[in-house]
């Protein structure tokens, strides 16, 4: 095997060449940011003096059974596939009027050199061979014929991407064409006495591949001098990598682009928008910033404020894993310092958050909705906070009116699922944080009960056990299958202790009186059941009742003195019930976000892309379901229907009510409060 840099096009250029696509490659799958990333960079190229551009590796073999000008790509096939449908977009746009063009004879030149071959016969005159799902739609591009292009193509998706990006750009096809010669590759090829499948796993190997954060690296640092290369990494990416836990900082630069931008890239996307980001402005303020939100990183990771009350409340949030509160957390611990929030002020932020997440676990919410609601809650608490409002007052008020999948559970709710529910089988990490707080409770005298029962010391135990002897037949009374069955798993009935293995099922008493039995204990989840002389319904009531005492009192519902300013009638939310009927409308605010619009149109268009950024996962899926005729995953006969993304469609003819519907059920669909989206009516 050997490897040598060369521009891209000379491994597409060839009389005879031909580049086959094994079966076993995966489907072409680049995505829109892929393609759009590509066309910015060769944008800059024309207006640089660079005289290449880095595109990776291309690692080709001799096909076997073929002739000496064809070639398998055993790596690379998603750059040269996009090249190519960048090259026939160029051909296209030309052809159709939609781009400039100085050199007449460019685009034959590109479509004989390293499109077709005209002399060859129609099975080798396409000198690609995608695998098969793919080849049919290059080649109906090829073929020129748009009315067969197929339309759930992924090839066809991003071809339609180049060709409107080619119509939009201010330059013309010769400049675009000078760009591409300029990206550059390291070009493998495989010998005959290497093992093409051992380098294909090697190249692909999960131990190989770049992270997200590796990659934002390179790309702050690759472009700048030695001495500055070396400067800004010790200076600052270093101590970023540090403060991040260096395993956790692609999360990091995740939730520092959440709270810069307002929306949740997804892991695997981090990188390319964190380009987007940052490629048109001065890296230096960028490390200083990213530094700042390293160190308030750091403290949340590590729960280390220098104040007691706050980094206990961190410490519990990071027991229950809730890493989807860093965003805000980035964002409020920021602000604080900027302002001097008052210490009091944060403490109570913090345990509402803390109360407002057990409350939803213990009640069984989804926490789907939770991403979007501490993506923008800061942002939310700064719209609506005035200069004398305490910033928790607002947080809670915020909570606390939100509806459905975000709805804070009130005392009611939270009383009924936490006496009911199957504490055992929740997750380990929620029994942790549970039975430490019940076992603590606020007191300064602490047990580190994690601790114990991550190492094994406690283990949680059954009181009535979970397969019953007769002695506990007898004890519970006719009753007992009932009892038995509703409360087993109950926290009534669960407790800890260092001695689990020697209870099995033995009866209350022997289990208390035992050498290291419950009346002994020192444990105050315990202390009930030294007064206990049986274990029955009587007792579990009993029980029952001191733990719920104890949660009311740990969760308190919060209150709040906050009210907002008295809103203007022509301002309604998503989830009013309001007639729009005759109005229009002036602009929309969702998630925290005001945007102008002409009309009604443009809001649902404007909404369901901002929806599909967020969740186009689930959008697809309510696209794809049966039953709505306002929005689909083709495009209709019927209707005038817009294209939102690959495989979302809304239909745009139709009244204001209609389209207030279709978004109120998208809202739902997502898990998204309707209260997050306003609308200015006239």
């Amino acid at each position: 095997m050997k490897g040598t840099e060369k521009g891209l096009l000379k491994i597409l250029d060839g009389a005879d060449k031909r580049l086959y696509i094994p079966v076993y490659q995966r489907n072409y799958d680049w995505k829109k940011e892929n393609c759009d990333l590509l066309f910015r960079d060769l944008l800059k190229l024309i207006t640089t003096d660079k005289k290449s551009h880095f595109f990776g590796s291309i690692v080709t073999a001799h096909l076997s059974g073929g002739g000496s000008e064809d070639f398998v790509i055993i790596d690379g096939q998603q750059r040269i596939t996009t090249v190519s449908l960048l090259f026939l977009a160029m051909i296209n746009a030309v052809k159709n009027g939609d781009a400039e063009i100085e050199n007449q004879r460019l685009c034959e030149k590109i479509m004989d050199t390293y499109i077709v071959d005209e002399y060859s016969s129609d099975e080798k005159k396409v000198r690609l061979k995608p695998t098969k799902d793919d080849a049919e739609a290059f080649n109906k591009i090829v073929a020129g014929d748009v009315d067969r292009f197929i339309d759930n193509s992924n090839v066809t998706n991003n071809y339609n991407i180049f060709y409107n990006s080619i119509k939009e750009m201010p330059y013309n096809v010769d400049q675009l064409y000078e760009a591409i010669r300029k990206l550059c590759v390291i070009d493998i090829f495989v010998e005959n006495d290497d093992d093409p499948q051992l380098i294909f796993e090697s190249l692909n190997s999960t131990g190989l591949k770049l992270t997200e954060a590796d990659m934002i690296r390179n790309f702050v640092l690759m472009g700048l001098e030695a001495k500055t290369q070396e400067e800004y990494y010790t200076r600052y990416w270093l101590y970023i990598e540090k403060n991040t836990n260096k395993t956790k900082t692609a999360n990091f630069f995740r939730d520092y682009l959440t709270v810069k931008q307002g929306k949740i890239p997804a892991i695997r996307d981090v990188y390319f928008v964190f380009k987007k980001y940052a490629e048109d402005q001065d890296i230096l303020p960028i490390l200083v910033e990213l530094l700042k939100y390293s160190k308030i990183y750091n403290k949340i990771l590590t729960s280390h404020t220098l104040c007691k009350d706050i980094d206990i409340t961190l410490k519990r949030l990071n027991t229950l894993d809730m890493t989807v509160t860093y965003p805000f957390l980035l964002a409020l611990f920021d602000y604080a310092h900027e302002v001097e929030l008052p210490e009091e002020d944060l403490i109570n932020t913090l345990s509402c958050l803390e109360t407002y997440i057990v409350r939803r676990l213990i009640c069984g919410i989804p926490t789907n909705a939770l991403n979007t609601i501490f993506c923008t809650l800061h942002k939310d608490v700064l719209r609506m906070k005035r200069n004398t409002d305490s910033y928790s007052s607002v947080v809670i008020y915020i909570l606390e009116n939100k509806t459905s999948f975000s709805s804070f559970p009130k005392d009611e709710n939270f009383k009924a699922s936490f006496i009911t529910k199957d504490i055992y089988s929740m997750q380990k990490k929620n029994k942790l944080y549970l039975f430490e707080r019940l076992e603590n409770g606020d007191s300064r005298e602490t047990s580190d009960i994690i601790s114990r029962m991550n190492d094994g010391t406690y283990t949680i135990e059954h009181i009535m056990p979970q397969t019953l002897s007769n002695d506990w037949k007898q004890d519970l009374g006719e009753d007992w299958s009932r009892i038995h069955e509703e409360w087993i798993n109950t926290i009534a009935n669960l407790t800890l202790t260092g001695y689990n293995s020697n209870y099995q099922n033995k009866c209350f008493k022997d289990k208390k009186l035992a050498e290291n039995g419950f009346a002994k204990s020192p444990l105050r989840l315990n202390k009930f059941l030294h007064e206990c002389e049986k274990w029955t319904e009587t007792e579990l009531k009993q029980r029952q009742q001191l733990l719920v005492m104890e949660a009311m009192k740990l969760w308190a519902y919060p209150t709040t003195d906050y009210q907002p300013e008295v809103k203007h009638e022509n301002v309604h939310s998503l989830f009013e019930d309001f007639d729009y009927t005759n109005y229009s409308i002036k602009s929309y605010s969702m998630l925290g976000t005001q945007y102008k619009v002409l009309d009604w149109t443009d809001t649902i268009i404007g909404v369901t892309k901002a929806l599909c950024e967020l969740d186009k996962e689930t959008l697809v899926d309510a696209a794809s379901a049966n039953g709505n005729v306002f929005i689909s995953n083709k495009k209709m006969e019927y209707g005038k229907f817009v294209k939102i993304d690959d495989g979302i469609y809304i239909n745009k003819n139709s009244n204001t009510n209609a389209k207030i519907k279709l978004m109120k059920y998208l809202f739902d669909e997502c898990n998204l409060d309707q209260n997050e989206l306003l609308f200015e009516i006239n």
